[in-house]
């Protein structure tokens, strides 16, 4: 709720970009590494200050260097969880994204991995699901198709369908991978 409020504060039509900065130095000063929602904080205080504010309001920003410290100190989790926000599944690079997210996030050490949240955790292993199926049925194309390969992708296929109502997931795998799976059953 204290960050919706201060998102609502600045972003407000009606705060100048003056207004606007003071709020955002109250809130930098109020950072501590204890935050709950620290790494949230960082990337909004970040945008705010980048999108939000004309160059004589980022003057008033007197303690931005507060801020680029802990985006320095915090720069591996805060990219984890902006890597796990940017998951697409409808993108082309969607494998190759989950990838790089869940190596990003594995070389975190124990502190900087306990300031990520469990939704963000939650959707990381979401997503890798996802991408594992995809990367299934993409590697039956690539190799010598053996029976139990197929079925094995068919059934990691339907366990995902059964297990989503994202319904542009369902038609992204209905559309693309599921055919994928025929031609390499008729391969077989």
């Amino acid at each position: 709720k204290r960050q919706l409020k201060i998102v609502r504060e600045l972003l407000s039509d009606r705060s100048s970009a003056a207004e606007k900065a003071i709020i955002l130095v109250g809130n930098i000063d109020a950072l501590t590494p204890e935050d709950p929602d620290l790494l949230q904080n960082i990337m909004l205080y970040r945008t705010i200050y980048k999108e939000e504010l004309d160059s004589t309001a980022k003057k008033l920003v007197t303690n931005i260097k507060k801020l680029t410290d802990y985006e320095k100190t915090y720069k591996a989790a805060v990219s984890v969880v902006k890597l796990v926000d940017s998951l697409d599944p409808l993108s082309l690079k969607f494998v190759n994204s989950a990838v790089a997210a869940r190596k990003a996030y594995s070389k975190l050490n124990s502190s900087l991995e306990s300031l990520i949240k469990d939704n963000t955790k939650k959707r990381l292993e979401e997503m890798e699901d996802i991408s594992s199926v995809m990367l299934e049925i993409n590697n039956l194309k690539k190799s010598k198709v053996i029976l139990a390969d197929v079925e094995k992708a068919r059934q990691a296929y339907k366990t995902l369908l059964e297990n989503t109502d994202n319904e542009k997931l369902i038609a992204i795998l209905e559309g693309t991978y599921a055919p994928q799976l025929v031609l390499a059953e008729d391969r077989n």
